[in-house]
């Protein structure tokens, strides 16, 4: 028997609508990679995140359950209050063309996607990171 078992996405889990989604506000999240996000309307009802995948750690933005299927990933559970800096962009990452990719350095300040065959990098709202690396305790 499994204790304090984490709800599913899919289980009945009441949740904050869009409507009462409030931009620049941090929320608990139910959601497939997230544990808590910003709000971010702009970015088609967007919650950017912090996501660890491998051993990678960076922004993602995953979108809200009621933009329906097969986008739908986030149900926003508990509203922890806006950002405490009202200077940060709400940006997850950025493309930069002109940046050398990874192979081309030894060190870079870049993040690269190795899916991408073109070596392209793009770099991180480091901002935006700090302040939600303080949720993630």
């Amino acid at each position: 028997m499994i204790k304090n078992k984490e709800p599913l996405l899919t289980d009945d889990v009441p949740y904050i609508p869009i409507s009462l989604c409030k931009r620049r506000h941090v929320y608990r999240l139910l959601s497939r990679n997230l544990k808590f996000g910003v709000f971010a309307p702009e970015l088609e009802n967007g919650f950017i995140g912090i996501r660890t995948k491998f051993k990678d750690t960076f922004l993602f933005t995953e979108y809200h359950w009621d933009n329906g299927p097969p986008y739908g990933t986030v149900k926003p559970l508990e509203d922890l209050g806006p950002l405490k800096d009202d200077t940060i962009q709400l940006w997850a990452t950025k493309w930069r063309e002109d940046a050398p990719s990874v192979k081309e350095t030894a060190v870079s300040k870049f993040i690269h996607l190795g899916a991408f065959s073109d070596s392209r990098s793009f770099y991180m709202n480091h901002a935006l990171f700090k302040a939600l690396e303080k949720f993630y305790g």
